[in-house]
């Protein structure tokens, strides 16, 4: 009998952390120390806030300590592992072996991350000789090679099922740090990768080289929704949305996708009337294109984005207005100032309120005007 796999969602503040509450059966994100997101960076106060928070909903909160440890990260790492353990964190992300060994001394849950490029069973179980509860496979191997690996294992696979992928194996990428000094492995990566280049032949400097666009290393974002079904029987024990960088209407989105898709899998409802709903959804959110990875065979040149490498969705989300306050005692109503007029705002339109701790998804049942006159629609 098949179980359910987790859904973990990536969430970088508090903010983020409610837009996926509802979907996420776990929530990972990382400390302001040794962590491979430096953009998505938390307090350690913060964090204990959202454990909290997590648990409080029966759900489970994974840390990133990903970095690559260098001998002056030694003490910080002891450090970092002591305080989330004093503050129940269920598991741990790691890549170094410093770090595993830290882990495993304060007996934490060791999850080893996709930075070990971990692509053979021989591998996995020496990670789990090694102390470690799941692995997260490499994104460079084929289904076939994921359900031979877990069948002869007996610790938790993770695979990534949707978001932005590295140009490089397994996200060990030295471009950043060649070309501008920002390392990529201790989380403060430039995006080289996303860049136009030309490309001229060394021996006739005036010769170049004709290559298919000028963005030849910018990286599609992974999309499984559509064979979601050979993933849940391949017996994945986590499904990891990637984007800790990204905003709270990305992970709400991609969260409330990925949530029907598993649970539609398991109540035999899973449809191409919903696959076509869902890839509309996720159509509306930040994307790079979309490829289907590695997950069936190398994709060769087809993983790469030749002619955009900013949004390619035909969506934008624009900053309507400015929240002055919200009844407290239903959150039903909102007294807010435009910013940027959108001509044909009407009832029942969606919008979001947002910032760093709140995340509302509410639907516009009146429009009322300072003038105290009520409209159904507001016009430029």
């Amino acid at each position: 009998m098949l179980s359910k796999p987790e859904l973990l969602v990536p969430v970088k503040n508090f903010s983020n952390l409610k837009a996926g509450i509802n979907y996420g059966d776990a929530f990972y994100f990382g400390t302001s120390m040794l962590n491979m997101r430096y953009k998505a960076s938390l307090e350690l106060k913060e964090i204990k806030r959202m454990i909290d928070y997590i648990h409080d909903n029966n759900k489970k909160a994974y840390i990133t300590v990903n970095n690559i440890m260098y001998e002056y990260h030694l003490k910080t790492l002891d450090y970092v592992m002591d305080n989330l353990k004093a503050i129940n964190t269920d598991a741990v992300i790691v890549s170094d072996l410093a770090a595993i060994d830290s882990a495993k001394n304060h007996n934490l849950n060791i999850h080893v991350s996709t930075q070990a490029n971990i692509s053979n069973s021989r591998s996995v179980n020496l990670y789990k000789q090694l102390g470690a509860t799941r692995v997260v496979l490499a994104r460079e191997l084929s289904l076939n090679s994921i359900k031979e690996i877990k069948s002869k294992t007996d610790i938790e696979i993770e695979t990534f099922i949707h978001g932005a992928m590295c140009m490089a194996i397994s996200g060990r990428c030295y471009l950043s740090l060649y070309l501008t000094g920002r390392n990529a492995n201790l989380g403060t990566c430039s995006h080289e990768c996303r860049r136009q280049y030309k490309l001229t032949d060394i021996e006739e400097p005036h010769k170049e080289i004709i290559t298919d666009g000028k963005y030849f290393m910018n990286s599609k974002d992974l999309k499984t929704i559509d064979f979601l079904p050979d993933l849940i029987e391949a017996k994945i024990d986590s499904f990891k949305i990637e984007g800790r960088n990204r905003d709270q209407y990305y992970v709400n989105t991609v969260a409330k996708v990925y949530r029907e898709g598993i649970d539609s899998y398991f109540n035999n409802s899973f449809t191409k009337n919903k696959l076509k709903k869902w890839n509309k959804e996720l159509l509306k959110i930040f994307n790079r294109g979309y490829t289907s990875g590695f997950y069936y065979g190398n994709p060769g040149i087809n993983v790469y984005n030749h002619e955009k490498s900013n949004n390619n969705s035909e969506y934008r989300k624009l900053q309507m207005a400015r929240v002055l306050s919200i009844d407290n005692k239903n959150n039903k109503e909102a007294e807010v100032k435009i910013k940027t007029f959108i001509s044909g705002l009407k009832i029942n339109d969606e919008i979001y309120l947002m910032n760093r701790n709140e995340f509302i998804k509410a639907e516009i049942k009146s429009i009322k005007l300072k003038s105290g006159k009520e409209t159904k629609e507001l016009y430029k």
